[in-house]
């Protein structure tokens, strides 16, 4: 439980953290993923997100939903109820790009979605078909 937190904790730096597994896809984080991770005070949760996370590691496309409305081309995956971590698969660098995790709240600022809409518009998380080096 700890050991998985302090690895996004304690690995924070320009690009983010990251999971690694011995096999799979590499699972990484944008800079604002990291943080929302971290900002997370109930560690029980933090830790079953980052254990769902890790998880993606296998088979990444085919779990959690695709997503529609704006945000082609990403997934999400429910953790803990209300918690929403949305991700993306980059095929070709085999690895697996953790966008934002959050709560969903319909209709509130503080929405997942919300926030990840206004990090793709500042250019905080690389989004597009030049992000995934898949050309």
């Amino acid at each position: 439980m700890t050991q998985a937190a302090e690895v996004c904790t304690v690995s924070v730096h320009n690009e983010g953290c990251c999971l690694r597994e011995p096999t799979g896809y590499r699972v990484s984080f944008s800079p604002g993923a990291t943080d929302m991770v971290n900002r997370i005070r109930d560690l029980r949760i933090r830790s079953r997100i980052i254990e769902k996370l890790k998880g993606l590691s296998a088979y990444p496309e085919i779990q959690g939903k695709a997503l529609t409305d704006g945000f082609g081309g990403l997934r999400r995956i429910t953790v803990a109820g209300r918690y929403r971590a949305v991700y993306r698969v980059l095929q070709m660098r085999h690895e697996v790009r953790v966008m934002a995790v959050g709560i969903r709240r319909e209709s509130s600022k503080d929405d997942v979605y919300r926030i990840l809409a206004g990090m793709i518009r500042r250019g905080e998380v690389e989004y597009g078909d030049e992000a995934d080096g898949d050309d």
